[in-house]
């Protein structure tokens, strides 16, 4: 007797796993290819292999990682808004989806988009990352007050690297010029490698990165971290103030990475994909790996992924709109 309510209770116990993936009955029998629109090394495609492997484990199936990089993650996003809606082709999404709705709407891409946030259906949110300023030691910044004061008596001639317009690099750029009433020159840069080589050299003033990077580059004494763009402090640098703590309220710049699916994809392969997601998240060394790479599991509701994106692009919309006037 004492043998079988044992078995009773560890039934109870796995049974909300087992409920999870039987959702969607047969699914998946194959391969799901994920497409990762940026050149193979890079973080968004470190970290969507890193989740990959783990979930094709859970699903039994493999995820084939099919890097689709070109104008700004536009071919690969395409690809995916226009694949077949049965959950075998999935987009590993981050922040700059938003960033190209919000420019789109705005007339400030080359052509227009072949697609819209409607297009896709979230399947959930993977990891969050913030990024951080550096100010050159050529420049003699030490602090974002210190930033401030300089700014504006450069008067629009202290220099910003970035990673090019639609960047958050750039967006951080443009919001922390609107809110603090200071002009800089942008220098755009091919990626953050570059940036943040411009930076020690003294060839920009100030410029984001990575904040694990940004926290080596303090400590080994070629350039001073001075803020970092999310609402809270980072584990890397929890020292480091938000730049919303130094006097520019409500300052948030987050980028997030996730996985979409092309629109009408049945909500049963999407709930059972959300739940292996949403596992392989929790996973010790999987949280430990994306720590490793400065990037933190963030999981949510596939609504709550949903509402972010659309809500990010909304922002950044506004954030382009106030630095026109």
């Amino acid at each position: 007797m004492k043998l079988f309510r044992r078995s009773l209770i560890a039934l109870a116990l796995v049974a909300p796993c087992v409920a999870a993936f039987a959702q969607a009955p047969g699914f998946p029998n194959k391969p799901i290819r994920l497409v990762v629109p940026f050149g193979p090394g890079g973080g968004a495609d470190v970290a969507a292999r890193i989740v990959g492997v783990e979930l094709g484990t859970l699903l039994g199936q493999t995820i084939v990682i099919d890097n689709k990089a070109g104008a700004g993650t536009i071919v690969g996003t395409q690809l995916v808004a226009k694949a077949e809606p049965d959950g075998y082709t999935l987009l590993w999404t981050t922040d700059i989806q938003a960033i190209n709705e919000a420019m789109n709407r705005l007339g400030r891409l080359p052509s227009r988009l072949q697609y819209e946030l409607k297009d896709f259906d979230a399947v959930g949110q993977a990891l969050s990352l913030q990024i951080a300023l550096m100010a050159s030691k050529k420049s003699g910044i030490t602090s974002m007050q210190d930033l401030a004061v300089k700014a504006k008596a450069a008067n629009g001639g202290m220099s910003a690297g970035s990673n090019g317009e639609g960047s958050p690099h750039y967006l951080a750029f443009l919001n922390m010029q609107h809110m603090g009433g200071y002009k800089l020159i942008d220098v755009p840069y091919s990626g953050s490698g570059p940036t943040a080589v411009a930076v020690q050299a003294g060839d920009v003033d100030l410029a984001f990165g990575t904040v694990g990077s940004a926290a080596q580059i303090d400590k080994n004494n070629r350039a001073t971290i001075l803020a970092v763009s999310g609402p809270t402090r980072d584990p890397i640098a929890p020292n480091v103030p938000t730049i919303a703590e130094t006097g520019y309220p409500g300052f948030s710049i987050l980028s997030w990475m996730g996985i979409v699916a092309p629109k009408g994809v049945p909500a049963d392969r999407l709930n059972t994909l959300h739940a292996a997601l949403n596992k392989v998240l929790a996973m010790p060394d999987v949280v430990q790996k994306l720590k490793t790479a400065g990037m933190y599991a963030a999981p949510r509701s596939r609504d709550q992924f949903g509402e972010l994106i659309v809500k990010d692009a909304e922002k950044i919309e506004a954030i382009y709109r106030n630095a026109r006037k």
